[in-house]
C-alpha cells in the first residue's frame, strides 16, 4: 500500500558536518545531520528557513573537498530544520558523495553487527 509518502532510493546515513547555505547572497552556517547522494537534513536554530520550493546553495567539506550543490528546500521539520534536495552536481562531485555515503553507511553496520555481538 503506498502511503502517500515519496519514496528515497538513496541511502540516508546521520552525519554531523559542518555546512553553508547560501541565502541571499550571505554564507549562513548550517549542520547536515543526515546526507544522501539525493539530499540532506539541515540543521540551524535562528533562521527563517526559506519556504519550499525555493531554490539554494549548499556547501559541505567531504574528506577534505568542498561540494557546492545547488539543491531546493523539499521541507521544513520544525523551527531548526530543512530537508533539500539536491537539483543537479557533476559527476565527480556525485562520486565523492557516494564514497562518502556508503563508507559511513558500512561503518553504521559493522558497529551495528558489533553491538549484536
Amino acid at each position: 500500500m503506498d502511503s502517500g509518502r515519496e519514496r528515497r532510493i538513496d541511502t540516508r546515513v546521520p552525519v554531523d558536518l559542518a555546512a553553508h547555505l547560501e541565502l541571499k547572497g550571505a554564507q549562513v552556517p548550517v549542520r547536515a545531520v543526515d546526507l544522501s547522494v539525493g539530499g540532506a537534513l539541515l540543521e540551524c536554530r535562528n533562521l527563517d528557513w526559506p519556504e519550499p520550493g525555493e531554490a539554494v546553495l549548499v556547501s559541505l567539506a567531504l574528506d577534505g573537498r568542498r561540494l557546492d550543490l545547488l539543491a531546493r528546500i523539499v521541507r521544513r521539520s520544525g523551527e531548526i530544520r530543512a530537508a533539500v534536495a539536491f537539483e543537479s552536481m557533476d559527476g565527480a562531485c556525485e562520486s565523492a558523495l557516494a564514497r562518502f555515503v556508503r563508507a559511513r553507511d558500512r561503518q553504521r553496520l559493522r558497529t551495528h553487527l558489533h553491538l549484536l555481538g
